[in-house]
């Protein structure tokens, strides 16, 4: 079994604290998986912005999410076990937070696609370090339940996120929707 790096080793923490770490963990997970499913509430208006063909869609919707993610997955697991995860978490977020922006921005296929690989490269470091420093706040039954509560954060980014998408997107545009997310 791997250890965290000497340098993250740290002193117990309180229960207060290892709820906030939860909190702000399941938060990071409710943005990612907003910014991740926002493409397919808004896919048809930028379809037809973008003049985009249905091969295209296919292309922006799934592979080139799933495909940066799954090539940056391996080796940001194992940046994961070497390096400062709270760091590296950090800079995920950033990292796909700054590329659901420039979605929003996008004004052809191509740089869609870079996008949405780019959100994919970002979103592939949550939940290996969300996972990791859970394991660390948390032990036996408790580690059960913060896992549990950390993965309602599915369920609430589409209870929540996915009608917000959409009234934004009906008020102003999907432009605007992407835009408000990357920055959320």
């Amino acid at each position: 079994m791997l250890k965290a790096p000497d340098h993250e080793a740290r002193a117990p923490v309180s229960t207060k604290q290892a709820y906030y770490a939860l909190f702000v963990l399941w938060l990071a997970h409710v943005v990612a998986n907003i910014d991740r499913y926002a493409m397919g509430i808004v896919i048809q208006k930028i379809k037809t912005d973008l003049f985009l063909t249905d091969t295209q869609v296919g292309l922006v919707t799934g592979a080139t999410f799933v495909v940066a993610y799954v090539a940056v997955g391996i080796p940001m697991a194992r940046w994961l076990d070497r390096g400062t995860r709270r760091t590296i978490l950090a800079w995920s977020v950033g990292l796909w937070s700054v590329m659901t922006l420039a979605c929003g921005a996008a004004q052809n296929f191509v740089q869609m696609a870079l996008a949405r690989a780019g959100v994919g490269a970002g979103e592939a470091g949550c939940i290996p370090a969300a996972v990791s420093l859970i394991g660390d706040y948390f032990r036996g039954r408790n580690r059960t339940e913060a896992l549990g509560i950390f993965q309602s954060a599915i369920a609430v980014s589409t209870i929540v996120g996915s009608p917000i998408i959409g009234m934004i997107t009906d008020h102003y545009s999907w432009r605007v929707a992407l835009v408000a997310f990357g920055l959320g």
